[in-house]
């Protein structure tokens, strides 16, 4: 689901990515990669406040440091 959601990101296809990446979102409540993906839709959709909670979650769920630096700085442009 997150890969698919994510080549429609990459399209430009928002509306479509968003099925698959909220889809994926709920089967999975453990992956960091699924919610950056969501914090970069929500990011490129306008929807500020979805887009900072998605990535504060991928953050927490981050195991290396290269992964929450890179979302940290997402939060940071987000001015979060």
């Amino acid at each position: 689901m997150d890969s698919l959601g994510w080549a429609f990101f990459k399209q430009g296809k928002l509306s479509e990515a968003e099925k698959y990446l909220t889809d994926a979102a709920r089967r999975s409540h453990s992956s960091a990669a699924i919610q950056e993906h969501l914090g970069d839709l929500y990011s490129k959709q306008q929807q500020k406040e979805k887009a900072v909670t998605a990535f504060r979650k991928a953050k927490s769920l981050a195991v290396d440091k290269v992964t929450v630096a890179r979302i940290g700085a997402k939060l940071d442009a987000l001015g979060k």
